[in-house]
């Protein structure tokens, strides 16, 4: 808050430099470890993950009473979870390197230049990574302003802040219900089936956003999106597991995963912020879901579908290599 009585423009470099590190990076590199680590300790990542529900829930609803009692107190409450969230991460995350194996795919084999960049050969991960782009970097610019077009559904943006945060809550109380028995949904539907649902989801939502008639519809739409993320998280690990050489896996996701949404998030941001300005949130938003269905109708066709892999053998890390048919 300091910097932004010095100059707006330096704070939104600074502000654009943390969120692309630590929250946009930060957010891979953790995942990837709960992730490796549900592999080592032979545990369902989705479970684990419902610890970030709780916390989005709980955010929510303080974060939206602090802002209307005094805009400042939120950052200082960002401030001091980071704080807490740097602390825990110094003195309480231990790695147990005795079971480290079983994270690696139970190999010892060390990756080489020639084995990350062979991906780039691979046409699965160029549709992954172009799906990735459209269903799930949409999903993020659509929830950019959607507070604004929130609010104009109601007589005061008071009103319009409270709800949007209850609603915000009741949506992060749906991912958590649904990430203790998602797992085992993605285990019997296929991971590639549950990319495909969320890409078809989006579509739902966001054509729906800007279809209703009122806020109550508003509020209906998006608590779909409560669906949407435990079917990505958990569709999207198991994906890749099961689809591509498990000692690329965190390679993989951070690329078709993490930096190609966030290159298409930094695009389409500006696109989408140009178009609210003129021709106002319904008609961008009819635009995002047209392209959302466009490139999840690209996934069904292309997309290939992942190995079947035993349950027992992928907590214990599969084997030591997982191709597409593409590399065989």
């Amino acid at each position: 808050m300091p910097i932004l009585a010095i100059s707006p423009v330096l704070a939104s470099i600074v502000t654009g430099i943390v969120l692309a590190f630590i929250l946009n990076g930060g957010v891979s590199v953790i995942e990837q470890y709960v992730r490796r680590a549900s592999l080592a300790n032979k545990f369902e990542f989705g479970h684990s993950r419902m610890g970030g529900s709780v916390a989005g829930a709980v955010s929510a609803l303080v974060a939206g009473r602090l802002f209307l009692w005094q805009p400042n107190a939120i950052w200082w409450a960002c401030s001091a979870s980071a704080v807490l969230l740097t602390m825990l991460l110094l003195f309480s995350t231990k790695i147990n390197f005795s079971n480290a194996a079983a994270a690696m795919g139970a190999s010892n084999e060390k990756l080489t230049k020639k084995d990350i960049f062979s991906i780039f050969k691979l046409r699965n991960f160029w549709i992954l990574a172009l799906f990735y782009m459209g269903a799930s970097a949409f999903f993020d610019v659509f929830d950019q302003q959607f507070i604004v077009f929130f609010k104009t559904f109601f007589e005061t943006d008071s009103q319009g802040t409270i709800m949007y945060s209850y609603m915000n809550s009741a949506q992060t109380v749906i991912e958590l219900c649904l990430m203790i028995p998602m797992p085992y949904i993605i285990n019997k539907i296929g991971a590639r089936n549950g990319l495909l649902i969320y890409g078809f989801l989006t579509f739902v939502r966001i054509f729906g956003s800007a279809m209703a008639p009122s806020w109550e519809w508003i509020v209906f739409f998006r608590l779909l999106a409560g669906f949407e993320m435990p079917l990505l998280l958990v569709s999207i690990m198991k994906y890749i597991s099961g689809a591509f050489d498990i000692r690329l896996y965190a390679t993989v996701y951070a690329l078709a995963s993490n930096f190609a949404k966030q290159i298409s998030v930094f695009i389409f941001s500006t696109v989408a912020g140009s178009m609210y300005d003129k021709v106002g949130y319904q008609s961008t938003y009819l635009m995002m879901s047209a392209v959302v269905m466009v490139i999840t109708l690209v996934a069904v066709f292309f997309l290939e579908r992942e190995k079947k892999v035993n349950p027992v053998e992928e907590a214990a890390g599969g084997p030591v290599k997982r191709v597409t048919e593409s590399q065989a």
